[in-house]
């Protein structure tokens, strides 16, 4: 059973006078190593070298360098879409219908000649005092003691006084002239009365914010030791577990033959670099993270 692509290999090349391995930096005879090319140019010191190789690796493990793109993480941020202003309001005049008595000649003054008041009194006046006298009567008789008839009768008789009553006008108040105050007219009229002024007054508007899904780089690109797969650990039901693992997240591969041909690798590249994982390598991680064991 065979990997394309030399994907689990390890090319050292970093100082051109260490060691160069075709398949993985191993510290154990568990992996196969494939070609050994010594360089004429001085051999570097040991401590350099394993500077260069994978830290605290075990017998039996397998390490590559792996490229981890960069991470992006999704956020949230609140973006000002308007900013805060303000507005005139009018708030316009109040106004009711209200009756009022409106003067529409002033009051004035006048002189009313007052006339002489008269009445009617009756005033009696003697026109002939009373006296005595004598009168003739003729048919008077007188008789005498000889009870003869007389003729040409005088009598002394008692004339009451004479009077007359004479009915006249008597003032009884001098004309006179007074002052008459004449009252000022009015009429009843219906107008409108203002009950609040207009008013002008500012409104202010708040800003404006909208919730905005942005994606911030969270990790730099860089490239590490991982630890991967070996090629002795590659088993075909492994392979088949990824395959379908891959397939369940939605990643197509290519037929579960018990090989990684080239649609697997891109599958599995798609998958790395969607989940933040070293790219290129069947890595540990890489297993982890699809929910595979290594048989």
């Amino acid at each position: 059973m065979s990997i394309s692509k030399s994907k689990l290999g390890i090319a050292l090349f970093s100082i051109p006078t260490i060691l160069m391995i075709g398949g993985c930096a191993c510290k154990a005879s568990a992996c196969r190593t494939t070609e050994v090319v010594t360089h004429k140019a001085p051999v570097a010191s040991a401590a350099v070298v394993a500077q260069l190789l994978p830290p605290d690796a075990k017998p039996g493990e397998c390490y590559a360098k792996v490229f981890i793109p960069e991470q992006f993480a999704s956020r949230t941020e609140s973006v000002c879409t308007r900013e805060a202003s303000e507005r005139l309001e009018i708030a316009p005049a109040k106004y009711e219908w209200v009756e009022e008595q409106v003067v529409v000649k002033e009051a004035s003054k006048q002189f009313v000649e007052v006339p002489a008041e008269f009445e009617w009194k009756e005033q009696t006046f003697e026109i002939e005092p009373a006296h005595t006298g004598w009168r003739v009567d003729r048919t008077a008789r007188c008789v005498s003691d000889t009870e003869a008839m007389a003729k040409d009768v005088y009598c002394l008789v008692s004339n009451p006084p004479v009077y007359k009553t004479v009915r006249s006008q008597v003032q009884v108040k001098p004309a006179t002239v007074r002052e008459v105050v004449i009252p000022a007219e009015y009429q009843t009229m219906r107008r409108q009365k203002v009950v609040s002024p207009a008013v002008t007054r500012r409104v202010a508007i708040p800003a404006e914010y909208a919730s905005v899904e942005k994606s911030v780089k969270v990790a730099d690109s860089r490239v590490e030791w991982q630890r991967v797969v070996c090629q002795l650990e590659s088993k075909t039901e492994t392979l088949n577990a990824i395959k379908d693992a891959l397939a369940s997240a939605g990643y197509p591969t290519g037929p579960r033959n018990g090989e990684f041909g080239r649609e697997d690798w891109e599958a599995l590249k798609e998958f790395q670099e969607a989940n933040g994982l070293g790219v290129g390598e069947l890595t540990y991680q890489t297993m982890e993270k699809l929910g595979v064991e290594v048989q």
